[in-house]
């Protein structure tokens, strides 16, 4: 579980107690300004993890924690405001559970993508059938 990387080896937190810490140590650590990104996490070792469990570490600061199975991520309330999502942009289907700020398989591409769509003023288009699935569909302009 130690992952030997470039820049040096990172120990692993195999609690949920041990990841929370790791958590507000790297919130400390880093500027007020910078949003946090934290991967690695998987429920086995770190337990369930949630809207308002990232929140107790910071409120202010957007702070995201990606599985590391890249199929999901969880964002705090400062990450939800720094992309701009609100609960009444998610559709049925959208595979997020928004107010854990859980957001997998497709509803990762919306968590994603929206930010950089609307930074570019375009717009997302989002189609969902229940028990089909979502279709998410954007244009860029060539500039």
């Amino acid at each position: 579980m130690r992952w030997k990387l470039p820049w040096g080896t990172v120990e692993p937190t195999t609690t949920e107690s041990a990841f929370d810490q790791r958590m507000r140590q790297l919130h400390h650590e880093k500027e007020p300004e910078e949003p946090l990104f934290i991967w690695g996490y998987h429920q086995l070792w770190h337990g369930k993890m949630s809207k308002p469990r990232i929140n107790t570490v910071s409120d202010t600061r957007p702070i995201v924690v990606w599985h590391r199975s890249f199929h999901e991520l969880y964002m705090n309330d400062a990450a939800l405001h720094m992309v701009g999502l609100k609960e009444q942009d998610i559709k049925a289907g959208a595979q997020i559970d928004f107010g854990n700020g859980h957001f997998y398989e497709t509803g990762l591409g919306l968590a994603i993508v929206k930010h950089i769509i609307e930074a570019h003023k375009q717009n997302i288009n989002v189609r969902s059938t229940e028990g089909v699935g979502t279709t998410f569909s954007f244009t860029l302009r060539k500039v």
